[in-house]
């Protein structure tokens, strides 16, 4: 074919796939008629885009078929009446429908999986579709009502019925401003980053998918094509063929190459939706190319920037687009939600991240913001005398007035506790209130409005370091905390009271959120013994138990956190009205150290009553009931029931996402927790998926080396391992190493598990690289340092044991070898539903078959 030719068969296609099904036909039958070749390849390319386009467009697949679908306009389907026929896919087609019910009407979307499209894939295409949406309630997100099947066995779903433009057309209309597609955008944006935060891959972003209502709202329509991260939808090694059918000019890279997804995918095609935006053209154009060259120069040629393509985009804007749309996912935004932080930050006139170090940039930012107000300051210099004469005796009047208030301090501390306390997440259980404000004005003005009485200035700055604590800003906890300590120095009389008690239990608190457990022990020591002389601190010591019970557990002790835990219990007991969520903490601590020890049954009994104690007294989301779903999780995991260990996983997560948000230390325990569950399903590429994530999250969160960034990186390692990657999983156990060095500098015991795990962890990655004696070395390593953990006949002993065993015998070690697989073996057996893998191992040894 010519590229005359080619140049008119892609005009007719760019045409006739925007079109609505008659219209379609209708075009397509005068083409026939005219230029016979053309249609041809037109009618190729249409089928073609039937097949890769998600369950519905407004598309027609053939003439027949949208004959006999149109004629079902005016019967009934269930409770909905078919108004009128509103396109037809490659998987059936869309109504309008009523749904009538006495007094009630309601207008829906209908979408109806055609007749002969019964197949199985098909069928779990469809049904998957509708779960999605079930799951996703978003202003963004077209509502999805209801479901179900015909008497013919057809499939259906009705959602809210959108009536608009798509976003592109929408946008072009009346000269809209950059601000104004910004915004749009950003709804846009807002959908996907809810759908990540709910492990939802859209993978098919387009301006045909999004629609623009008359009031200005953007509204997602389809998830045809949508994957549930952590889910068995995502199998390993080869993704499902419908992660890879998309809409060409749209598609990441990694589409086109057919390799794994994550949500950088998303991001990928958000930067083609923001630069079409931006320059009412897309970065590759797709009319004048085979499908194969469109292909191949995406994954080669360069984008020009949108500020290149049209001037009147800023280059800091085009920088935020341009970041989006890099080839390697690493190097694209990290999450959606950064993406939204630096498009905002553009609308307020401040400077984007990815331009935060360009020479000058952020100086003029301010001065294009601020130059009324820089203006002003001239004049104001003028005035200062002036102004200052005015304010001094405005102070001495406001200083007088305050003292006549002074007998109402303790009052207002009271009222303003409630506040933050309600705006605590662990206390508004998933409301909606903006507190950082509230937070950060009280902080400010807490040194000026109490810095005369100590006591309550404390009180304060307890409670406001106790809320910056559950709000995972553990800095700034910290910073209060060392405020209070300096007003105890300077206030003497404060000294061994509850006040100073109390200071010492946050300062606990705060070393354990960071990590470092041996100086959070030692605080909260000192914290029980003032509590222990006040007669009246009961309770607090009571409190110091449990904490020191966690503690101990997280220190790998868990004979000692058995001991203290049960010494919490039955001093909360012995309380003359001891409080359900006070023995709930404590039987919740006692399951985690037995099944930490292998007590199944025990850790189980224990989990049982502390969710009975819950449920009795919350209703979800709650962050206890959360906490007691994900540890639920983990006793089902390491029992080896790893289908009852995900729903519970992902109950948690869902209910901790509610009240937290994705960035918190709780939301991403779960997340890992689901990521390591699915590695032992199988899904080990959705597994890594979901480890980075977290580890992006807990990166934010932390800023330097913690116990649990420890933990992932080793998981991360773990799962490179499975997938033979060995190379890479080298250098992730190395990135632990060292950060576990560091956490280890004042107290190596705090944090050994993690030196064990990255250690073995390095050894198998050696071993995969045949590197024999080094593997060896490193794995003898490891078991040294888990005998300072573990007795020799502990299942995580044996566990490691096995590997060793495997490198003693690559080393010509083989009756010594042959010797630790049997003593291994002998201690798994018991536990062989959470040591299959380890098993399987050792048989192969012994048998001569793994050497």
């Amino acid at each position: 074919m010519t590229q005359d030719q080619w140049l008119r068969v892609a005009a007719a296609f760019e045409e006739a796939v925007e079109m609505n099904s008659e219209s379609q036909s209708a075009f397509l039958t005068a083409l026939h008629a005219e230029e016979p070749d053309v249609w041809q390849e037109v009618k190729k390319l249409l089928e073609e885009e039937s097949r890769l386009h998600p369950l519905f467009q407004t598309q027609n697949h053939g003439p027949w078929l949208v004959q006999e679908d149109v004629s079902l306009v005016g019967t009934s389907i269930g409770p909905y009446r078919l108004v009128s026929h509103l396109g037809a896919g490659g998987m059936g087609s869309v109504f309008e429908a009523r749904r009538l019910e006495q007094d009630f009407e309601q207008k829906v979307a209908l979408k109806l999986i055609r007749p002969d499209a019964l197949s199985p894939e098909t069928m779990a295409r469809f049904r998957k579709e509708r779960q999605i949406l079930a799951g996703l309630q978003h202003p963004h997100i077209a509502q999805l009502y209801d479901g179900g099947q015909t008497e013919e066995g057809r499939l259906f779903f009705t959602m809210e019925l959108i009536s608009g433009k798509n976003l592109i057309e929408y946008s072009r209309e009346s000269s809209r401003t950059l601000s104004e597609k910004i915004h749009l955008f950003l709804q846009v944006a807002e959908a996907i980053a809810y759908a990540h935060a709910r492990l939802v891959l859209h993978l098919d972003i387009k301006p045909g998918n999004i629609l623009v209502d008359e009031t200005g709202a953007v509204k997602m329509l389809d998830f045809g094509v949508a994957e549930q991260l952590g889910g068995e939808s995502l199998p390993s090694g080869n993704y499902p063929e419908s992660t890879h059918r998309y809409t060409l000019a749209y598609a990441s890279p990694e589409q086109l190459r057919k390799q794994p997804l994550n949500t950088r995918s998303d991001i990928y095609s958000l930067g083609v939706l923001l630069y079409e935006l931006l320059t009412d053209s897309l970065p590759f154009a797709t009319g004048k190319k085979s499908r194969e060259d469109y292909r191949r120069e995406v994954l080669s040629a360069t984008i020009s920037p949108p500020s290149v393509v049209n001037n009147e985009v800023p280059a800091d804007l085009g920088a935020v687009c341009m970041r989006a749309l890099e080839k390697n996912p690493d190097d694209r935004y990290p999450s959606v939600d950064v993406l939204i932080q630096d498009l905002k930050a553009w609308l307020a006139g401040r400077s984007v991240s990815i331009w935060e170090n360009k020479t000058g940039y952020r100086a003029a930012k301010y001065i294009r913001r601020n130059r009324v107000w820089l203006s002003l300051a001239a004049v104001l210099a003028i005035l200062a005398p002036t102004v200052t004469g005015y304010y001094t005796l405005r102070l001495q009047q406001e200083r007088n007035q305050a003292r006549e208030e002074a007998e109402k301090s303790e009052q207002l501390l009271k009222f303003v506790t409630d506040i933050f306390e309600k705006a605590d997440p662990m206390y508004a259980q998933g409301d909606t209130l903006t507190v950082y404000d509230l937070l950060e004005q009280a902080t400010q003005r807490v040194a000026t409005q109490l810095g005369d009485k100590p006591e309550l200035y404390i009180t304060m700055l307890h409670t406001l370091g106790s809320i910056y604590l559950g709000q995972g800003e553990y800095g700034r906890a910290d910073t209060l905390c060392q405020q209070a300590y300096a007003v105890l120095a300077d206030n003497p009389v404060l000294s061994g009271g509850k006040t100073e008690g109390n200071v010492y239990f946050l300062q606990a608190d705060i070393h354990y959120a960071f990590g470092d457990y041996a100086s959070a022990e030692k605080a909260m020591r000192t914290a029980m013994r003032i509590f222990q002389s006040e007669t009246d601190e009961s309770s607090q010591v009571c409190h110091c138990y449990l904490f020191l019970g966690r503690t101990a557990f997280e220190q790998s002790d868990f004979n000692r956190g058995d001991s203290l835990l049960r010494q919490g219990l039955a001093c909360f007991s012995a309380q003359e009205k001891p409080l359900p969520e006070d023995l709930a903490q404590c039987d919740l601590g006692l399951g985690d150290v037995n099944r930490k020890m292998m007590r199944f049954d025990e850790a189980a009994g224990y989990y049982a009553e502390a969710l009975h104690f819950y449920e009795k007294i919350y209703q979800p989301p709650n962050s206890e009931l959360a906490y007691v779903y994900n540890h639920l999780a983990s006793l089902y995991f390491d029992q080896g029931l790893y289908e009852k260990a995900l729903p519970a996983a992902r109950e948690s997560y869902h209910q901790r996402l509610e009240i937290f948000g994705a960035d918190h230390v709780e939301t991403c325990a779960s997340l890992s927790n689901i990521a390591r569950i699915q590695a032992s399903l199988g899904h080990s590429d959705s597994a890594l998926v979901l480890n980075d994530t977290v580890l992006l999250r807990l990166g934010r969160i932390f800023k330097g080396p913690h116990p649990y960034l420890v933990a992932l990186l080793g998981q991360k390692g773990i799962r490179l391992n499975e997938l033979h990657r060995y190379k890479e999983a080298e250098a992730v156990f190395r990135q632990g190493l060292d950060m576990y060095h560091t956490l280890s500098q004042n107290n190596e015991s705090s944090h050994l598990s993690g030196g064990v795990m990255h250690t073995q962890g390095l050894g198998i990655a050696m071993m995969g690289q045949k590197r024999y004696p080094a593997a060896l070395q490193q794995l003898q390593t490891a078991e040294e340092m888990a005998l300072q953990l573990y007795e020799k006949d502990s299942p995580l002993y044996a566990s490691l044991e096995a590997w060793l065993a495997k490198a003693l015998i690559q080393n010509g070690k083989k009756d010594e070898g042959l010797m630790r697989a049997r003593h291994a073996k002998t201690v798994l057996t018991p536990f062989e539903a959470g040591f299959r893998p380890q098993l399987a191992r050792i048989d192969s040894l012994l048998a001569g078959q793994d050497n």
